[in-house]
């Protein structure tokens, strides 16, 4: 599961595309230290570099698995994460707010009433909502293994196969609207109406 846990990064879903290449410069800087490389490098250089990947790892560390947009996004408090909402609401991504007394809820798609300054009551829903939703990954990847049965196709019952067969086609227009015809009046009595006698 994602997560952002210092501060929300304006485009972090709407510029996707740059967080993935900060990412990358991450790697690349992890792998420095462990090949050695960043150990030639002057003092300076190398005390930049440190400094750059702690602030990419702060900001970044919890969405660094992240291939591709969430289909949801949870912010604690709605007032203070109004960017990751904006961005959320223009990617038509849904979102599920904890919202104290202070929130709008209209700002979020779901919003669930919790006390948003409360370490212990935002540590009880989070864990919540991250259980159900390993619960449902769990669900999908169950029901993906599952082969599908292919389903019967049953033959018409002879009954109604015959009766279909059977069925007498029309030859003129009296045969298929016999209520028009009824409902018409005869040449005979209109020509009787304007003959008075």
């Amino acid at each position: 599961m994602h997560y952002v846990s210092q501060r929300w990064l304006g485009g972090m879903l709407t510029n996707f595309r740059t967080i993935r290449s900060r990412l990358q410069r991450l790697e690349q800087l992890e792998a420095m230290v462990e090949d050695g490389t960043l150990d030639s490098e002057s003092k300076k250089q190398a005390s930049r570099l440190k400094r750059e990947m702690r602030k990419i790892k702060a900001n970044l560390q919890g969405v660094r698995n992240m291939s591709r947009l969430p289909g949801a996004v949870v912010v604690v408090d709605a007032k203070k994460e109004y960017l990751a909402l904006r961005e959320a609401k223009k990617l038509e991504i849904a979102t599920i707010g904890l919202l104290d007394t202070d929130s709008d809820p209209d700002t979020v798609d779901v919003a669930i009433p919790a006390n948003d300054d409360s370490i212990r009551a935002v540590d009880l829903l989070l864990n919540e909502l991250a259980d159900a939703v390993a619960i449902g990954k769990t669900m999908t990847a169950v029901r993906q293994e599952v082969p599908q049965r292919p389903r019967r196709i049953r033959p018409k019952r002879p009954a109604l196969a015959r009766a279909s067969e059977e069925k007498p086609q029309a030859t003129s227009d009296i045969e298929q609207s016999p209520v028009q015809i009824a409902d018409a009046p005869s040449q005979e009595s209109q020509t009787e109406q304007q003959e008075p006698g």
